[in-house]
């Protein structure tokens, strides 16, 4: 199956990523719900990686045009987010504020590292990363594929069907379609999350072109695209899409750099089918 994304990410500002085929919107950044629309009937499912504001300042929005607009009023929305102060206030405010819905809105505070399970053989990871002085979420989109054993490979088929009658010739593996990252700061975080190794994608915090252009107080918030491209090289990622520049770069800055380092530029926008 195919995965088409919709990405839109400025440091600081905005950043949100709707995945079509799981019906996911990882963040909910500040203009989603005015840029895609009707399209937001569609979401079943949001997913917070942390709690600061240019990640979730839009999800007020996008529950009350929901329930005010003319699309399908009564399709049910989870809501997942950290177990954090600003977070439960988040929600205490969205209850009060909004009141009675006439869909089913569910939140659900994730603790710890766990796992969301999906149809088609399909889950969401979320596993904690440091991100300043607190904490954000990965979150890794995986399926559950089978293959030969090891002892099959190089087999005929006139072998492996015979094997079948008495033997199960396969093995179940599991591999991360698409991994969100946004936002972390440190790399050995990210290359201690073993389902990343062999992704597909990687959406990353790409926030500074150099390290010699964080400012005082910057140094442990977020990666720079070399910090970046180590990540890909130590964690094999098959394609790494950048993001969540710094607004003091141009797009020609962005796309010149991704270039040089073998990354897909998201400036700020990314809208493709990516497998």
């Amino acid at each position: 199956m195919s995965e088409t994304i919709e990405l839109f990410s400025v440091g600081g500002l905005s950043s949100y990523c709707y995945c079509h085929s799981i019906r996911t919107l990882f963040d909910c950044g500040e203009g989603f719900t005015v840029n895609k629309r009707d399209r937001i009937f569609a979401i079943e499912r949001i997913m917070l990686s942390h709690s600061h504001n240019d990640h979730s300042n839009g999800l007020c929005t996008l529950i009350s045009t929901r329930a005010k607009s003319a699309g399908d009023k009564h399709k049910p929305l989870s809501v997942y987010l950290a177990r954090t102060r600003p977070n439960v206030l988040l929600v205490q405010y969205i209850k009060e504020r909004l009141g009675d819905l006439p869909f089913d809105l569910k939140f659900y505070f994730l603790e710890g590292n766990g796992e969301i399970t999906l149809e088609n053989n399909k889950k969401i990871l979320f596993r904690e990363v440091r991100h300043g002085e607190g904490m954000s979420y990965h979150f890794l989109v995986m399926e559950e594929r089978k293959r030969l054993s090891p002892q099959y490979v190089g087999k005929s088929q006139q072998e492996i069907t015979l094997a079948r009658k008495t033997y199960n010739v396969y093995e179940n593996y599991s591999i991360c379609l698409l991994a969100y990252g946004l936002d972390t700061d440190y790399v050995e975080d990210v290359c201690r999350i073993p389902e990343l190794k062999n992704a597909k994608i990687y959406i990353a915090d790409t926030t500074f072109l150099s390290n010699s252009d964080r400012r005082v107080g910057e140094e442990r918030k977020h990666l720079t695209i070399g910090e970046v491209s180590v990540i890909k090289e130590r964690m094999n990622i098959k394609k790494v899409i950048a993001a969540h520049f710094s607004g003091r770069y141009t797009e020609d800055e962005c796309r010149k750099k991704c270039k040089e380092y073998g990354l897909i530029c998201a400036f700020p926008t990314f809208e493709s089918e990516i497998y």
